[in-house]
């Protein structure tokens, strides 16, 4: 069962127990701060959440580069920071470490994935939830509605400038070195002469050739001519 099919799924079991959506009300928000926050927390546990879904540990994927991997405002287009580390633990939850430069009094986290393995749950009985057996991240969102309560912030700090500073000199320094590398490699690689015409070339002979084949043969032109007989003159 993919999301469109578990989402329709668990609308249908809702209309057929009666049970209302789960309200979600916001959590107060984090003292505010106007520099740039590391944040420490949840992203997602195992707890089924405000939309009677629950992920089986280690379920959830992402890219292997995390640049690539969103941190948004609400889950909206709007970023809000970017994703330092993502860790399954085997207690079910995930484990993430962001920079906030945006949102830094967001309490909570949220994450928007592609479900491509679950089923259903407890069908029978007002209980009913969705368990997720795979699932890819799309983007993760820093929020003050969170579908699941326990995917909150934990800790947070300021970002130490200096240490911002040092980050930013090693990414230089790393494409610097990915430029010079480039332009040795290339220095290095020889430039393929032109091709040249090429003619017929003069027969090669490797090898002897066979003593039959250098030694005069009896019965070439010339010496059948000199054995033919001498006729007479006539008188």
């Amino acid at each position: 069962m993919i999301g469109r099919e578990l989402k329709l799924q668990l609308a249908k079991l809702a209309l057929q127990h009666r049970v209302r959506p789960i309200e979600r009300a916001p959590l107060p928000l984090l003292s505010g701060s106007t520099l740039p926050q590391i944040v420490e927390g949840f992203a997602a546990t195992s707890d089924i959440d405000a939309d009677r879904m629950a992920f089986v540990p280690g379920s959830l994927s992402w890219p292997d580069d995390l640049s690539t991997l969103p941190l948004v405002f609400g889950h909206t287009q709007r970023v809000a920071g970017s994703i330092l580390s993502l860790e399954n633990r085997t207690d079910g939850k995930l484990a993430i470490k962001a920079r906030a430069d945006e949102g830094r009094d967001l309490p909570a986290f949220s994450i928007c994935a592609v479900v491509t393995e679950a089923e259903i749950r407890n069908a029978n009985s007002i209980c009913f939830h969705g368990l997720i057996h795979k699932a890819m991240i799309t983007h993760v969102a820093m929020t003050d509605r969170p579908s699941n309560p326990c995917a909150l912030v934990t800790r947070r700090c300021d970002v130490d400038r200096t240490h911002d500073d040092a980050l930013a000199a090693i990414e230089r320094l790393r494409k610097g070195l990915e430029a010079y590398v480039g332009s040795v490699t290339a220095a290095a690689t020889p430039t393929p002469s032109p091709l040249r015409s090429l003619g017929a070339a003069p027969p090669l002979i490797l090898g002897r050739l066979p003593a039959a084949i250098l030694t005069p043969r009896r019965n070439d032109f010339r010496n059948l001519i000199a054995r033919l007989p001498i006729g007479e003159k006539s008188p």
